[in-house]
């Protein structure tokens, strides 16, 4: 008996929602953990009328501080970024499979000195189900105005070895 179609489709599609339901739970998790919500660290970026990003409102800043401050500013010396998800890849290594999660945050505060942050989190599995945390890297110094970069293409370095490469637009 042939399988319909219409079911195949229905069944690819579940199959996709459930590793986006997947990704966008440890994406979450991994951000609760690391870069906890901060209501007024998400004041200061939406009050900013002249910030790049004025036009989308954050519900929630996922608020990395500043690692080294020089001067405190008027909002009492709050410096730091606000943190999303930007791009996430899944490949197969030899012991399974290893999920990177990048994460980009844009500057409460905007001069064109004033870099973003990335963030990229790698996590291992055996099964592709229990993930557990392999690395982590963050940086500051990314893009410019206070706006970290969020073009980013997975770039494929010999066998198993991939990597980021950003991309300026």
């Amino acid at each position: 008996m042939p399988f319909p179609r219409s079911l195949l489709v229905l069944s690819a599609f579940a199959a996709v929602q459930a590793l986006a339901a997947d990704a966008d739970t440890l994406a979450q998790e991994t951000l609760n953990q690391h870069f906890p919500a901060n209501a007024g660290a998400l004041e200061v970026f939406n009050d900013d009328a002249n910030h790049p990003a004025a036009g989308d409102k954050l519900k929630t800043c996922h608020f990395a501080p500043m690692k080294e401050v020089e001067n405190a500013d008027s909002d009492g010396g709050l410096e730091g970024y606000c943190l999303r998800l930007v791009s996430e890849k899944v490949v197969d290594v030899a012991a399974g499979k290893r999920r990177y999660l990048l994460f980009a945050g844009d500057n409460l505060h905007t001069p064109h000195s004033a870099p973003g942050m990335v963030a990229l989190f790698a996590f291992s599995s055996a099964d592709g189900k229990d993930w557990q945390p392999a690395a982590q890297y963050q940086g500051e110094g990314f893009g410019k105005y206070g706006i970290a970069p969020t073009d980013w293409q997975w770039q494929l370095f010999g066998k198993g070895g991939v990597g980021r490469d950003d991309v300026y637009r």
